[in-house]
């Protein structure tokens, strides 16, 4: 007979242990959960063993594919679907919605938690339940699935309740409001010669311009994404206007006098003309009207029946504990959505471009720029920034999605045929629409390392002769929960470190990220100055010196491989799972230890040779070989597009 589950992820191993003895199998819900078990010698099974071999994949496809069908499940008492009543000039802000209900909510959270139940349920087929230390809301979402299988529950101790949400949906979005006034109210700038009519408009965030120090010590500033392509751009005399967009720092990094002073300042930014500079009076009243109506879209919707079936999962509805979840969607998302369309729109009427080239085009931001420039004929350009992988949503289209006009770009100019046919089959862009060119960037790093002499770096790292240099670039905690990060398996990789004879770690912290957060567990494990955090160098300063690069879900890892540097993935199957696939990067799953991986690949000639012929295979695939012609092909797209000559490429 089967097993009554025990679902655990308490602090206290106490009542596990009870369970345990009187005959339930104990699920560890969590890393912590298991490794307390572990260390009281309780037998367990973890929650993520239901999952798979690769447990993001089903848990993501569920959570997809439940926020995609909620514009069209929720229905007001009209019979309107939320994704019609969110229809806003000549699109719907459901474009937008979606992309916030299913990565800042709980709500789809929720619904990744009732797919891992049911398919433990699945799996160990019980005849009863029991939680503890679960929070509330997951102690809740047990009991109601139980009942809609008929299946025994019992109750135990909840977790302490988190930190209370410091706003409700109508203070989030009156203050949304609020700053979009202060930015109107300083006014528009006056005349400004950057302002170049009918030139190519590039999209660049304000957070990602970054200073480097040149020969002779002259200071310069770079943008992150564009900077080859801004600089030969203008070498070339091509006509272009750099439009900033969003803070001048991440949302993580800046305090609330950091924010109120850019929104109401007036000072002139030389490296980019700022969109707040297109904020008017006419354009904040149109903004603030789209509040109101949104405001009236969540009246209606607010207590519809049908969100009892919307916000429900595997049987078990969660509808009364997502209310502020709907709240925050529309008072917050849309109303920001409605004015990233408006400040785009008077920005793109006043510069006429003839072409806007952007990153992250399917970002909310990137989607307000590629729908405002569609609604005034303007051809858009999206260039890929970084990874892709086959759970990244904001990229996912369905057939319907595409037919109702989602934001796509006219082009989107990927690395390499890899993704091409990630964008074309996966997440279904149209066909045509898609070409391959290269990567600037990683021409430049190629480039760059090749120049460098790899002694005197090493040297001026503390690097000896004959010490293995391994650099750790991640972050230590994950962007958002479904997202891994290093710090579960920072402690098993400075064992690791520990043991292997003569190696270094150089910890390269990520920019969004306080430099301490590795400072505890480097303290604990009492390596001295063989682990080192390295916080104003990046990461191309340090791959000439490097003999190994570790990550876990980062563009770290093709930057090493084209730099020639062996790459191993913590925590695999991640987002780099096909880097993995393909050979040129070396996984290991969590709990395992990443000594011999690492080892191998730092000692071990013959799988050395392995790694770089996977690694050529791998780039002549995902980047085009690294040929050092992507900004020619790229530039040529552009003045394709833009009208300027040149014949653009096709995909291979």
């Amino acid at each position: 007979m089967a097993e009554p589950l025990f679902l655990f992820d308490g602090a206290s191993v106490e009542a596990a242990r009870a369970a345990h003895l009187q005959g339930d199998l104990v699920i560890a819900f969590s890393d912590g959960a298991a490794s307390r078990l572990a260390q009281a010698g309780i037998p367990f099974s973890r929650s993520v063993d239901a999952l798979g071999d690769d447990p993001e994949m089903p848990l993501y496809r569920a959570a997809a594919d439940w926020t995609r069908a909620f514009g069209s499940k929720a229905v007001d008492a009209n019979g309107q679907t939320l994704k019609d009543a969110l229809r806003y000039r000549e699109t719907t802000l459901w474009w937008w919605a979606e992309l916030y209900l299913h990565h800042n909510t709980e709500a789809a959270r929720r619904v990744r938690f009732l797919e891992t139940a049911s398919l433990l349920i699945e799996k160990f087929g019980p005849p009863a339940l029991a939680t503890h230390g679960l929070s509330m809301d997951e102690t809740l979402l047990v009991e109601r699935i139980s009942a809609s299988r008929k299946l025994g529950f019992t109750r135990g101790e909840t977790a302490a309740a988190g930190s209370p949400v410091a706003r409700s949906a109508m203070t989030a979005g009156l203050l949304e409001a609020s700053k979009l006034v202060a930015t109107a109210a300083k006014g528009a700038g006056g005349p400004d010669e950057r302002l170049i009519p009918g030139a190519v408009v590039f999209v660049s965030h304000a957070a990602f311009w970054k200073a480097r120090t040149l020969q002779g010590g002259r200071e310069e500033t770079y943008e992150h994404y564009l900077d080859a392509l801004l600089a030969e751009s203008k070498r070339r005399g091509l006509p272009l206007v750099t439009l900033g967009v969003g803070p001048q720092s991440t949302f993580r990094t800046r305090t609330a006098s950091e924010k109120w002073k850019e929104r109401l300042s007036l000072q002139r930014d030389e490296r980019y003309v700022h969109i707040n500079r297109f904020v008017t009076p006419k354009v904040a009243a149109s903004a603030l009207k789209a509040f109101g109506n949104a405001v009236s879209v969540r009246n209606r919707f607010g207590r519809a029946p049908s969100l009892r079936a919307a916000f429900s999962h595997r049987g078990a509805a969660f509808d009364d504990l997502s209310h502020e979840d709907l709240g925050r969607v529309l008072l917050h998302q849309v109303p920001w959505a409605a004015r990233c369309l408006l400040e785009f729109e008077a920005a793109f009427r006043e510069l006429n471009p003839r072409l806007v080239c952007l990153y992250a085009e399917s970002s909310g931001l990137g989607r307000a720029a590629i729908e405002a420039a569609r609604e005034l004929k303007v051809k858009t350009l999206g260039v890929q920034h970084g990874i892709l992988y086959p759970n990244y949503y904001s990229y996912e289209r369905t057939a319907e999605d595409v037919a109702l006009g989602t934001p796509i770009p006219d082009t989107t100019a990927m690395y390499g045929d890899d993704g091409v046919r990630l964008l074309e089959g996966t997440f279904r862009y149209p066909k045509g629409r898609v070409v391959a060119t290269g990567s600037p960037r990683y021409d430049a790093l190629f480039a760059e390392i090749r120049k460098v002499d790899r002694e005197p770096r090493r040297t001026s790292l503390g690097v000896g002769p004959g010490d293995r240099l391994i650099v750790l670039a991640s972050r230590y905690t994950g962007i958002r929960d479904t997202h891994k990060a290093s710090g579960p398996a920072f402690p098993g990789l400075l064992g690791a470190v520990g043991r292997i004879d003569r190696a270094r770690l150089s910890v390269k912290p990520h920019r969004a990220e306080p430099a301490d957060a590795y400072a505890p567990d480097i303290a604990a494990a009492g390596l001295g100055d063989r682990v080192r955090v390295i916080a104003d160098r990046s990461l191309p300063d340090l791959l000439p010196a490097a003999d190994l690069l570790v990550t876990v879900e980062s563009l770290s890892a093709t930057e090493a491989i084209v730099a020639g540097v062996p790459v191993v993935v913590l925590r695999h199957p991640s987002n780099l799972r096909e880097v993995v696939a393909s050979g040129a990067a070396v996984g290991v799953p969590d709990g395992v230890d990443p000594r011999p991986a690492i080892e191998s690949l730092l000692v071990d000639e013959g799988i050395r040779a392995a790694w770089r012929k996977s690694r050529d295979a791998f780039l002549d695939d995902v980047a085009h070989g690294v040929d050092g012609r992507a900004l020619d092909r790229l530039l040529r797209v552009i003045s394709t597009m833009a009208g300027l000559g040149g014949d653009a490429p096709t995909a291979r």
